[in-house]
């Protein structure tokens, strides 16, 4: 919880969740891969222009791809 909390990933973890992205699976992506892209660009989690409706349409596309 803490790293949700430090990271300024809890309103958007919620959010995605609220989408229908189970609760795992949407803190994977918010301190994951976004984390880690905002990291890499120095930006912060809001900064990257990407919101829990991206997230809650992305995933199922790419579970798709990936046959998961």
């Amino acid at each position: 919880m803490r790293d949700v909390i430090n990271g300024n990933a809890l309103e958007p973890i919620v959010a995605t969740v609220e989408l229908g992205v189970p609760a795992a699976a949407a803190k994977k992506w918010w301190l994951g891969e976004l984390a880690r892209a905002a990291n890499e660009s120095g930006q912060d989690l809001d900064a990257l222009g990407v919101g829990p409706a991206d997230v809650a349409e992305v995933r199922p596309l790419l579970n798709e791809k990936l046959g998961i």
